[in-house]
């Protein structure tokens, strides 16, 4: 018994998804390799300053003594007394005595490393959280050259890296730290760099809620070493403050003895950081700002891994260009098998809703792929929807193609009979 035409079709849609579900496979695989893997994991607390909980601070120095580890303090030196998120003017509060000396000694036992968190930490704007992007380069200078000759002054410890309050900085920033010789800036990868600057960028990756997950990811990373940025500040602590807390200080205690525990995994500091890890340059943070907005367009269920590590080279980037234009592909072949069949079976039944069908296929793929593209940014559900119209519009279209195809076959083959006889 001759099989239909689109029976073929068919078969060779299936086959083109089965290619597609198979390097999709491969592509997630994790690869052993026979060397030594390493973990840094780098701890960044945050919003250190004369108004802080002094107590809380203690016991996060004792944590990180007993492990015998380090983290780096982000150190407000001049914190503002009003409404940090209002550009209204008030008094600030420098770093107590007693604050400086808590660090001081903190930092001649190994377990604290100071970074300069901003001059008061208050926004210069109202809509936007920033102390420093927007801002004149020499207002910026200024500002960080008396921050950062404050806190020497004070604890006798050379500062020379920067954390920007909330992680904004722009390329000023970035120009009046290589004028004061800072060596490391660390934000969030919302940020910019500068290919040809000294400085080396260590950006955030994750919080501690994810840093278990993080970790596991970096064990599936082909890199050989993999870096985990972990920020933190006091509110974090259930302790602290009920409503935004997410932590108890004795699970914290409990995640950095899993941590030590991990034969893989090794805690440091920033300033510990910049030393062991080879290339911290403004190209890798770049890459790595590539590496985050593919992963964006990525489902987090099945794909969407390694999230919160800090990679090292263009080759995970190439990896992940693979994943994503397979998952789209994949996307677009089974939004084109299924719109044929569906009008293969729908079209010949009415001449009416197969031209309707046609011309809204385009009108509709062209409102949604333009929406999804109006502002230069697509998210992941933008890229899936479009992925599906364009898929649906090919297969209507294919169907159209195909069944007018199969109508010219059906006259010329009536038309050759008629002749024969």
């Amino acid at each position: 018994m001759k099989r239909p035409d689109g029976y073929y079709l068919l078969r060779l849609s299936f086959l083109i998804l089965m290619i597609f579900g198979s390097i999709l496979h491969v592509m997630g695989c994790d690869r052993k390799s026979s060397q030594q893997k390493e973990i840094m994991v780098v701890f960044r607390y945050d919003d250190y300053s004369t108004g802080s909980s002094t107590e809380m601070e203690w016991k996060i120095i004792e944590a990180f003594r007993e492990k015998n580890a380090s983290l780096t303090f982000a150190v407000i030196p001049y914190v503002f007394s009003g409404d940090v998120e209002s550009p209204s003017p008030g008094d600030v509060k420098a770093l107590s005595q007693i604050k400086c000396n808590i660090l001081r000694n903190a930092f001649r036992t190994g377990v604290v490393d100071i970074a300069l968190h901003g001059y008061s930490h208050q926004t210069i704007q109202a809509n936007i959280r920033t102390e420093f992007a927007g801002q004149g380069f020499l207002r910026q200078v200024e500002k960080i050259y008396k921050g950062k000759k404050f806190l020497e002054e004070m604890t006798g410890v050379p500062v020379t890296c920067f954390v920007p309050p909330w992680n904004r900085y722009d390329l000023n920033t970035l120009r009046a730290l290589e004028k004061l010789q800072f060596s490391s800036i660390s934000a969030n990868l919302s940020g910019d760099a500068i290919r040809t600057s000294s400085l080396k960028y260590l950006p955030a990756t994750c919080n501690l809620l994810n840093l278990r997950n993080a970790v596991e990811s970096a064990r599936s990373c082909p890199e050989l070493v993999s870096v985990i940025v972990v920020l933190f500040h006091q509110y974090e602590f259930l302790e602290i403050d009920k409503k935004r807390g997410i932590i108890t200080y004795y699970e914290f205690c409990n995640l950095l003895s899993w941590l030590r525990s991990q034969r893989d995994v090794r805690m440091t500091s920033i300033r510990q950081a910049t030393t062991l890890i080879n290339d911290l340059s403004g190209d890798r943070f770049l890459v790595n700002k590539r590496i985050f907005s593919l992963i964006d367009l990525l489902p987090k269920s099945i794909l969407r891994r390694g999230e919160n590590i800090y990679y090292a080279s263009n080759k995970f980037l190439k990896v992940l260009w693979l994943r994503v234009g397979f998952f789209y592909l994949t996307i677009v072949a089974a939004s084109v098998l299924i719109s044929f069949l569906g009008s293969y079976l729908v079209f010949p039944r009415s001449m009416l809703i197969m031209n309707i069908a046609k011309y809204a296929s385009l009108t509709v793929s062209a409102i949604i792929i333009t929406y999804a593209f109006r502002n230069m940014h697509v998210s992941y559900k933008g890229m899936v929807v479009s992925s599906l119209v364009f898929g649906g519009c090919i297969g209507i279209w294919g169907s159209f193609r195909f069944l007018k195809k199969q109508r010219l076959c059906v006259r010329t083959n009536n038309l050759g009979k008629k002749n024969d006889n």
